[in-house]
């Protein structure tokens, strides 16, 4: 009998999971910076970010002495010596305080099958905003103190006009005051001449001539290097640090821009941007708006090296959103300790690495997860070099370069020796995080300054409705820089009468009013008037803070 020949079912292509396979192989090729276009903003190939020297080779000992940085000009054995003199002695003593209970700020639960679980309370905020102290003062309206800070840090001669040559045009002072209230407190010049004694086509004029972004920040820098001299602004340093923060909040726009993206979780069902700011003893130096979908911790970095005012800070804190896996070994490059706060410290912990045998920690209580791969920082240090050069000259995109080395994404032998030098400090930090309860209180402190700062924020631009009404991103950027201005010469006045306070503490030598007074935030508004009918008069008179 004859067999019945078996059929073969042809394999038809599905065309629409084709071409979803291949949209997204195409994001995945491109997030692994497989797929690039060298022409573009942000998907540039990561050697085009980096931009090393095709002459590296030949020109590495100039370019390193030109730089001088002390990590890159030494031996690398010579600081993994060095960190591991530090994590060593950092994991014996965590753990030898915390099973002695000399640390009594770490909480041990032996269970009853011989597990211990321990675990760090997370930090209560502190209540320094909005301080009794304030409420005796006499109320000030938001134009008076706009020309007591005037009077003392001169700020005016930074917002120069657009056409400095040949322009015989006298500054409008009132006009320039008046557009930096407008667009600070959201409300546009158009919005703002209904409430004020000025009329639109001053403010309009005044506004296109003399508000930049430029001039903004030059102005903003004025008012940071007067407060930075102000006698209590030392006071506010953390176990003798300046102890900055760097945080973002997110705001609503009303038009759809660029850096704009939906998110559910803080716009509902409209679009916003992300302000972000540092800042160190309540004085916002920098800020910078990003979009929501980016990470903040790519562009914590790039902000401190924007830092235009005479002062260096030695820590930076950030939240669990400012972390990543290279930002604690960019902060030591450049003389810094990156201090995160976590949420889950135990959980953290455990990624802890150590650079002994992982047999040498078994019987400790918090234990280093695995040994650092020491071959590995060795034998890629000399391509791990180009790239740290290039982040600290300032000529490349610092964010493109931080995206990158930062994804789980892009794989290579570099990133993971930059990984690894980063899991020793990131170590480091959490060791003494647990360890030292006066270094988690610090930061904690540091993070609620920037969280007073944001509440600031959120009084001066709720008078126009809280949102951002730009037109575009730079519009966006200065109206940003303007409510930021609004907000130094708020906490400039305020630590300016502390300020006198302190000073007569110090003559009578009264050390409990000097203690009282470092728990007293210049970040506090109960005792001004920045919303309402604005009226501007000449002559200028001066406030009478004795």
């Amino acid at each position: 009998m004859k067999k019945a020949q078996q059929k073969i079912p042809k394999k038809i292509m599905n065309e629409y999971q084709y071409e979803f396979y291949m949209y997204r192989s195409l994001r995945e090729n491109i997030r692994k910076s497989c797929v690039f276009v060298n022409n573009s903003v942000d998907y540039k190939s990561f050697e085009e970010e980096v931009k090393i020297s095709p002459n590296w080779n030949k020109e590495k000992k100039t370019i390193l002495a030109d730089l001088n940085n002390k990590i890159l000009l030494r031996p690398i054995d010579k600081t993994l010596s060095e960190l591991m003199g530090i994590l060593e002695p950092l994991i014996e003593r965590a753990n030898l305080r915390a099973l002695n209970g000399e640390n009594k700020h770490i909480n041990i639960t032996r269970r009853r099958d011989g597990t211990v679980k321990w675990t760090i309370p997370y930090p209560k905020r502190n209540g320094e905003v909005d301080n009794p102290f304030y409420d005796q003062l006499d109320i000030k309206t938001i134009s008076e103190l706009f020309d007591f800070v005037e009077q003392q840090c001169r700020f005016m001669k930074s917002l120069v006009h657009i056409k400095q040559r040949g322009s015989s045009i006298k500054q409008d002072y009132l006009g320039i005051k008046a557009s930096i209230l407008a667009n600070g407190t959201m409300q546009g010049t158009y919005s703002f001449s209904k409430c004020s004694n000025l009329k639109y086509n001053r403010l309009d004029s005044a506004d296109k001539n003399h508000i930049r972004l430029q001039t903004l920040r030059d102005a903003a820098d004025s008012i940071g290097n007067c407060m930075i001299n102000l006698p209590i602004f030392d006071l506010y340093d953390l176990d003798g640090k300046k102890h900055a923060y760097t945080d973002g909040t997110k705001k609503k726009t009303r038009r759809r821009l660029l850096k704009a993206r939906h998110s559910q979780k803080y716009f509902g069902f409209d679009i916003g941007l992300v302000i972000m700011t540092m800042g160190v003893n309540f004085l916002p130096f920098v800020t910078d708006i990003i979009s929501p979908n980016e990470h903040e911790s790519h562009f914590t970095y790039p902000l401190i090296r924007r830092n235009n005012i005479a002062i260096d800070v030695d820590i930076i804190s950030t939240d669990t959103a400012g972390t990543n896996n290279v930002n604690d070994f960019l902060y030591y490059l450049i003389d810094k300790i990156h201090a995160p706060c976590y949420r889950s410290t135990a959980k953290k912990a455990k990624n802890i690495v150590g650079f002994k045998p992982i047999s040498e920690y078994k019987d400790l209580l918090i234990k280093p997860l695995r040994q650092v791969d020491i071959e590995l920082i060795k034998r890629e240090w000399p391509n791990l070099l180009p790239i740290l050069v290039s982040l600290l000259s300032h000529e490349t995109n610092q964010e493109s370069i931080i995206k990158a080395l930062s994804s789980h994404e892009y794989k290579s032998d570099t990133k993971a020796a930059l990984w690894e030098l980063n899991h020793i400090l990131k170590s480091i930090h959490l060791l003494k995080y647990i360890d030292d309860i006066e270094y988690r209180r610090n930061i904690r402190a540091a993070l609620n300054r920037g969280e007073a700062y944001h509440q600031l924020l959120q009084k001066i631009m709720a008078v126009g409705g809280g949102e951002f009404r730009g037109a575009s991103e730079l519009a966006v950027e200065i109206w940003n820089e303007c409510t930021r201005f609004i907000a130094l010469i708020l906490i400039y006045y305020n630590m300016h009468l502390l300020s006198k306070v302190y000073e007569d503490a110090l003559a009578r030598n009264d050390t409990a009013a000097i203690e009282y007074l470092k728990h007293i935030s210049p970040v506090a508004s109960q005792h001004m008037n920045i919303g309402g009918l604005y009226e501007f008069l000449e002559p200028v008179e001066n406030i009478n803070v004795d």
